[in-house]
C-alpha cells in the first residue's frame, strides 16, 4: 500500500491497520516528522509500528528526532537485506 504524500499516508495509517508503516522523512504536504507526531496523537498504537526512511544526510536535528523516537530508520539507498531485516524485526 502506498500514499502519494504525507497527508494521504496519515489518513491511511489512521483508518487502516498495518503491521509496519515505512515513512520517508521528506514527503510533500506533510513531512515524516509531522506525520509521526500527528499519528502519535491520533493513533498511538499505529505510531509504534512506524519505521523511517531517508536519503538525506542525517543532520543534527533529524538525528535528534530519530534518536528520541527510538524507531528504526533505513538509510537510502537501502539493500533488500536491510529491508528484510526490518520486516523480520517488525514481525518478531
Amino acid at each position: 500500500v502506498t500514499a502519494s504524500d504525507g497527508a494521504a499516508g496519515l489518513e491511511r495509517a489512521i483508518a487502516e491497520q498495518f503491521d509496519l508503516i515505512i515513512s520517508d522523512l521528506r514527503m510533500p504536504r506533510l513531512g515524516g516528522r509531522e506525520f509521526f507526531e500527528s499519528l502519535v496523537r491520533r493513533n498511538p498504537q499505529a505510531a509504534r509500528r512506524v519505521a523511517f526512511s531517508t536519503g538525506d544526510t542525517v543532520r543534527g536535528d533529524t538525528l535528534d528526532f530519530l534518536e528520541a523516537q527510538g524507531r528504526p530508520c533505513l538509510q537510502k539507498p537501502f539493500s533488500l537485506a536491510e529491508l528484510r531485516a526490518l520486516l523480520r524485526e517488525a514481525a518478531g
